[in-house]
C-alpha cells in the first residue's frame, strides 16, 4: 500500500517540478534575450 501511495504522488511532483523548470527557463530567456539584442 505504501508503494501505491508513493506512485500516486509521483505524477504531481513531476508536474510541479517541470513547471518550476519552465519558470527557471523563462527567467533564463529573459536574461539572455537582451544580450542578443545588444549584439
Amino acid at each position: 500500500m505504501k508503494i501505491s501511495a508513493l506512485t500516486s504522488r509521483i505524477p504531481k511532483l513531476q508536474v510541479h517540478k517541470s513547471f518550476g523548470d519552465l519558470l527557471l527557463f523563462l527567467c533564463f530567456l529573459c536574461q539572455i534575450l537582451p544580450l542578443f539584442f545588444l549584439l
